[in-house]
């Protein structure tokens, strides 16, 4: 500590001479007088003066922490001017006996947390910078990161208590980080207070009577077990740089989420099982037969070792009671219910007997009217039956004629196909209301068509049944139109490009089977089929009508432009009798060489599936990454094309992280900055830094005009000014600070954030204006409104620097 802060002691090498003499390789060991003297007024000169500075909000805050096997230490600095770090208080103290068996992980985290509670008073609402030198827990603390769900439930309760601060939390090595080290290897004395257990206040205490397993059998078997008593040691001392064996690998990979409670090696909420131990667990598990499915499902609530789910199945495979009670025939069971039941219908037969002559004597005479009813009864019923076969004919008849129309015979249609088509699409979409522009296009034509069911994407309940139409450049989706009569009948419900759709199979799970989804940026529908047949069928034709469209496309496009090309290269007589499909193989050379990578033919599925799933930050990570590839791509057609295939999922992006910027009343108006920097760091990437910044301005104008209009004006005039100006003020330093993060490298914006925060000042001064000035306020209240006003506003002059580019 003494050689970190040196720079701000004098004489420290004179001082520090009787301690030097110690270090001399021929030297005696010798703690005399002089040496005791030098080390006590060592330890005063970093209390001095001349080293501790006094706590300044304006100037950035610095917490280092450490930790060793028997303390922990903090130093609370401010950033100086001049670059150096100069310390407002040290804090440190010893492990509890408990506290000393955490492993390593616990305890660097432990030195943070006891840092943060120490220094509360000065940390509470100021940006702190955490300086850690174990790496580990920039991955788990990390404020733009959750917390692994696999961690230790101390791990996740201590990262709840550092969300409440803002902090960056940053790794500094070991030989760096000195200072802190120290103070962690002189703890102070401290006594941590021990909530006591309220034994009195107990009700009800259930004390297991026999388990599979104890802590003190699984501590013991671990200590004992070879490959977890090295896994416990890493877990206490630290983990080597790499993985030492195999056997430890599927450890090694959950390094960061395995701790230990007991001598027993836990990872997350779920203890690990050494080997003799497992076989009385799985017999546990399997007690009453629960399934394979059931088995897993408890298991990983509670326990886990390497290949757990494997051993779980084999417990299963290998149960004969369990295999029995799977392959039993039921045949057994249904004879012995019949025979129950028949000897209870002999003894009530034999009871009844001798009250036969009751049979005529008590019933009422109503036989004659029932034996009309039942027959009218019979007669409605057969009038019923006929109706329901004819309208089941009729409609056998409808759909193989709409069948024979649309799988007319080649021969018939060979004289002029693209005309019967046209005629066979018509005539079918006239049972569709609302759909008369579809016929509209030339060359469009009927494709398949087929009923379907719209399920809810959550719940997987149905909506409601549609009618697909799928043709050679689109899909249609019509509803039916319930409560009619004759001939089933559609109402049109969209129409969409099969450019712009992108097909997903979904697994049969549970209540899902014969389902698939249909992504339609920004919405995705999910459909279901008659049966796996039906959707096999739907999901191929699909993607084969796709194919066939992109490939028309392409061949227009190449068509095109190598006519414009021999336009301009061929003389003018000539040009009539060019053949167009020239040069075809070099065309195809050249789309080999640029676009053969499966990455490239895969990428426009992978930004539609990005885009589908807001996944932002892969969308343009992907387009960077296509961008880079292309620069050195040459400039022929097929590449033209690809490049515009981009540009259109581009814009999509660009389209789908300008919704998130924009103001709607479906969105929370009550979120800070921070919740805008996703979409803007986005836009930014993708050169929209403009469009951005306007989007952004524009949505903490609207956040702050709604944290306005929540304050009521009640009571005093001074405390409506006071609520008006904390939230004012807070909010304009707020976005000052998220847009010097954002548009830190972009120069021109600023004027726009200058522009935006005189606006904003005068919507503040005009409220203000209009509730001190415009009332019948006296001069007292003028004045302490206009005094409540400046001193907020002079919180804001020393940070305007702060928003300056140099």
């Amino acid at each position: 500590m003494l050689n970190y802060y040196n720079r701000f002691l004098a004489n420290l090498s004179h001082l520090f001479k009787p301690l030097h003499l110690l270090l001399q390789k021929d030297t005696k060991w010798s703690w005399e007088k002089e040496q005791e003297k030098a080390f006590i007024e060592s330890k005063q000169l970093l209390k001095s003066a001349s080293v501790l500075v006094h706590f300044d909000p304006k100037k950035k805050l610095i917490l280092a922490c450490d930790a060793s096997p028997y303390g922990v230490g903090g130093v609370l600095s401010h950033k100086m001017d001049d670059g150096s770090d100069k310390p407002i208080a040290y804090t440190s103290r010893t492990l509890t006996s408990a506290e000393k068996n955490y492993s390593v992980l616990e305890k660097e985290s432990l030195a943070i947390i006891f840092g943060i509670k120490k220094f509360h008073q000065y940390l509470y609402g100021h940006p702190v910078t955490i300086i850690t030198d174990h790496k580990p827990l920039i991955g788990l603390f990390r404020e733009d990161k959750p917390i692994p769900t696999m961690a230790a439930s101390r791990i996740q309760r201590w990262a709840l208590t550092l969300a409440a601060y803002e902090y960056t939390i940053v790794y500094k090595e070991g030989s760096l980080n000195g200072y802190a080290d120290g103070l962690s290897r002189l703890p102070l004395k401290t006594n941590i207070e021990k909530t006591p257990t309220p034994g009195d206040t107990i009700l009800l205490m259930e004390h297991l009577a026999t388990t599979p397993v104890d802590a003190k059998q699984i501590q013991k078997w671990t200590r004992k077990d070879k490959i977890l008593s090295m896994v416990l040691r890493y877990i206490l001392n630290g983990w080597p740089s790499k993985c030492p064996t195999e056997d430890i690998r599927p450890y090694y990979s959950r390094k960061n989420e395995l701790c230990s409670q007991d001598g027993c090696i836990l990872w997350g909420g779920r203890v690990i099982i050494p080997q003799p131990g497992r076989e009385a667990i799985l017999n546990e598990l399997h007690q009453g037969h629960p399934g394979i499915t059931r088995m897993k499902s408890l298991g990983r609530s509670y326990i886990w070792w390497p290949g757990m789910d494997s051993d779980l199945e084999l417990t299963v495979v290998n149960c004969y009671g369990f295999v029995s009670k799977q392959t039993e025939n039921g045949e057994d069971q249904l004879l012995d219910m019949k025979q129950k039941i028949q000897i209870l219908s002999d003894e009530t037969a034999h009871a009844l007997k001798h009250n036969v002559y009751k049979n005529y004597s008590q019933f009422i005479e109503t036989a004659k009217e029932i034996s009309i009813l039942e027959g009218e009864m019979y007669q409605l019923s057969h009038i019923l039956t006929e109706e329901k076969s004819l309208m089941s004919s009729m409609m056998e008849m409808s759909l193989v004629s709409d069948k024979a129309i649309v799988e007319q015979p080649k021969e018939q249609t060979q004289e002029n196909p693209e005309e019967d088509t046209r005629k066979n699409l018509a005539f079918l979409l006239e049972k569709v209301e609302g759909c008369s522009s579809v016929t509209e296009v030339p060359g469009r034509h009927l494709i398949h068509n087929g009923d379907l069911a719209e399920l809810d994407a959550e719940s997987f309940t149905q909506i409601q049944k549609v009618h697909a139409f799928l043709l050679n450049d689109s899909l249609m989706i019509a509803t039916w139109l319930p409560n009619r009569r004759g001939p089933v009948r559609y109402r049109f419900q969209g129409l969409y490009e099969l450019d712009s759709l992108a097909i997903v199979n979904v697994r049969d799970a549970g209540p899902i089977k014969n389902a698939f989804k249909i992504l339609m940026f920004p919405d995705a529908k999910m459909y279901q089929a008659d049966g796996a047949k039906a959707k096999r069928h739907w999901l191929d034709i699909l993607e084969e009508t796709k194919k066939a469209k992109a490939s028309r496309d392409k061949q227009k496009k190449e068509a095109a432009i190598l006519l414009a090309e021999q336009q301009v290269h061929t003389p003018e007589e000539e040009r009539k009798s060019f053949p167009i499909e020239d040069d075809s193989e070099t065309m195809v050379a050249i789309e080999t060489d640029c676009l053969n990578a499966d990455w490239i033919q895969e990428l426009p599925e992978d930004l539609d599936m990005c885009i589908a799933q807001r996944d932002f930050e892969g969308a343009v990570d992907l387009v960077e990454k296509v961008n880079e590839y292309l620069k050195d791509c040459p400039k022929v057609p097929v590449v033209k094309e690809f490049r515009s295939r981009i540009d259109n999922r581009i814009k999509q992006l660009t389209e789908g992280l300008m919704g998130e910027l924009q103001v709607s009343p479906e969105r929370s108006l009550r979120g800070g900055p921070r919740a805008a920097r996703r979409a803007v760091t986005q836009l930014i990437r993708l050169g929209k830094s403009a469009q951005a910044c306007d989007l952004f301005l524009k949505n903490r104008s609207a956040i702050i005009k709604y944290n306005i209009r929540q304050l009521k004006f009640e009571g005093a005039t001074t405390l409506y000014i006071r609520r008006l100006c904390d939230v004012f003020f807070p909010c304009l330093s707020e976005t000052g600070k998220e847009f010097t993060k954002a548009f830190q490298d972009h120069y021109g914006c600023m004027s726009a954030f200058v522009v935006w925060a005189k606006e904003e000042l005068e919507m503040c001064v005009n409220t203000f204006n209009r509730h001190v000035f415009g009332g019948k306020s006296t001069l007292t209240v003028i004045s302490e409104c206009v005094q409540t006003a400046r001193q907020h506003c002079d919180e804001q002059v020393p940070r305007v620097d702060q928003y300056q580019y140099r």
